[in-house]
Parts: structure tokens; sequence; C-alpha cells
């Protein structure tokens, strides 16, 4: 079934509650929907560049998605890859979805910086940081 867009933001919102997300972080999303990333070698959540904001706001059109959080990992084979984590318009996926972050794992939409080709969705592991934010394990 469904949801609403508010639906989904409420959604969101007690997913980052329940990845213990920096509670100046979530007050970001709850008023602006602002999504910030995770960047663990900065030790600090940061707001998106607005190219990238604009380019999530098509993704989640296209697909009947919401981003609420992001991880950013620097891979020295790899290169700098952004995580987006989202809600599905579905409600009847929203309690695997749950589970999903349960068992550290998101389906997540990857952005490759450094090849634009090696960009899709897929799952991700992810874990915490010692500052409450995120990082990407798998």
């Amino acid at each position: 079934m469904n949801a609403s867009i508010e639906e989904m933001r409420n959604e969101a919102v007690e997913r980052l509650d329940f990845l213990k997300i920096q509670p100046g972080t979530i007050r970001k999303f709850e008023k602006k929907g602002t999504v910030c990333i995770s960047d663990p070698a900065d030790a600090i959540f940061i707001k998106l560049e607005k190219t990238m904001r604009k380019q999530l706001a098509e993704l989640e059109k296209e697909n009947n998605i919401l981003f609420y959080a992001a991880v950013r990992e620097h891979d020295r084979e790899i290169g700098t890859i952004d995580s987006f984590l989202y809600v599905s318009n579905d409600r009847d996926k929203w309690e695997k979805e749950r589970k999903d972050l349960s068992l550290k794992r998101s389906y997540a939409y990857v952005i490759n910086h450094d090849n634009p080709y090696d960009c899709g969705f897929g799952y991700i592991g992810i874990g915490k940081t010692e500052n409450a934010g995120l990082l990407r394990r798998w």
C-alpha cells in the first residue's frame, strides 16, 4: 500500500531514532527534510551540496522513495562512495526494511564519485561511529 510523503517522513524519523543518529541531524530532517551525510573521516554529519540535493530529488521522484540519511566512504581502490538510505513508498515493505536496519544492513542508492557508471541500488552493511554517525561496513 502506498504511503503519503508525510507518512514516509515520519517513518524516516523513526529510523533515524532507531539508528541513534545525532539529535541535531534528526531535527534538521524533521524541520526541513534536510538529508545529511555521515563522513567517518571527518567524524561529523554534513549537509549535502546543492547539486547532490537536486540529483537526489530527481531519484526520489522517479523511484517513489524518500532519502533520509547517507554515509560517505573513502576507499583507496574504489574512490569516494556515498550511500543513501531511503524509505520506500510501499508501507508493506517497511517491516522488512526495519528488520534489515536491526540486522545492520539497508538497501541504499550508491553513488561512486570516481566512477559515475558504478552507481545504483543495492544492499550495504551499516555500523555506528563513536559520535552517533554512520559508517559503511560492506
